[in-house]
């Protein structure tokens, strides 16, 4: 009986050390059928089957306990880089551990998905390639895998509550920290200090932006893909950004974005293998 303690014991306290978010749920998101809307005024209805999404963002204290497994050379370029941030534009703010993590590239955040669907006992989601530079030639998503992942756009659009083909810019300010006017000094904040939206999702908008699994391509609404649409299988960007960079969609705003900003241009990108200054994730299941 002693050892069967001393097992639970460890495994127990192995769990809370590793820096998990001990109080993040999954929500699970019913059947639904939404219009939505790009950029360019196009809209698209859509159908989403039934997915968890976690509550809350990835924060920082859990990003570091990933980088310090994984990549322990990392991790102190990391901080210097968030720290940089903060010196120069956060006047003496002290980084948090419960700020949702950002300064990363969509390819380390597919192996966080992994790294943590294997600590966590599930099947991990994602296979990948990596080439010299560390990016991937190649990133498959296995669909019958019960691991952690990025949710798919239209997922992400879901649950964040709010029907974009109809937002008004007060649907955004909403019990979220998006600001009514462009604040370059605006900061980070604590994850869950507001309240959640319809489904129970904190923090939608208004601290980091949150990537998702799908290539960026600004014509993708116009598609024929309306049932579980998993995004198109190459970017592209008028600009010519698809040219020089792999674009993955990011959804949501970040600190300095206006209410403004996110109704007249709510679709947009990071370049996966940057270090995005304001884009962060939360994971989903099926």
């Amino acid at each position: 009986m002693k050892s069967r303690r001393c097992i639970l014991f460890c495994v127990v306290f192995g769990f809370m050390s590793m820096g998990f978010a001990a109080d993040t749920k999954f929500i699970t998101i019913p059947d639904s059928t939404y219009k939505r809307k790009d950029n360019s005024g196009n809209t698209q209805t859509i159908t989403v089957s039934s997915f968890q999404i976690a509550d809350s963002l990835v924060t920082v204290k859990e990003w570091k306990y990933f980088l310090n497994d994984l990549y322990p050379l990392s991790i102190s370029d990391w901080q210097s880089r968030m720290q940089y941030l903060t010196d120069s534009d956060y006047k003496e703010m002290s980084i948090s551990d419960n700020w949702p993590t950002f300064i990363l590239t969509w390819y380390q955040v597919v192996e966080y998905c992994n790294w943590r669907s294997i600590k966590d006992g599930l099947k991990p989601v994602y296979t990948y390639a990596k080439n010299k530079k560390g990016l991937f030639d190649t990133c498959n998503w296995d669909k019958n895998a019960n691991g952690y992942r990025l949710p798919t756009e239209a997922e992400w659009e879901l649950s964040s509550g709010i029907v974009t083909a109809y937002a008004t810019e007060k649907d955004y300010i909403l019990n979220t920290w998006v600001p009514l006017k462009i604040d370059i000094h605006g900061t980070p904040h604590d994850i869950k200090q507001k309240t959640p939206n319809r489904f129970g999702l904190y923090d939608a908008f208004g601290i980091v932006s949150q990537y998702c699994w799908d290539y960026y391509d600004e014509r993708y609404f116009l598609s024929k893909e309306v049932i579980n649409p998993s995004g198109p299988t190459k970017a592209y960007a008028s600009n010519g950004d698809h040219l020089e960079h792999v674009l993955r969609v990011a959804r949501g705003s970040w600190w300095t974005t206006t209410a403004h900003e996110i109704v007249t241009q709510p679709r947009f990108y990071g370049y996966a293998e940057a270090n995005n200054q304001g884009i962060g994730f939360r994971l989903a299941k099926n």
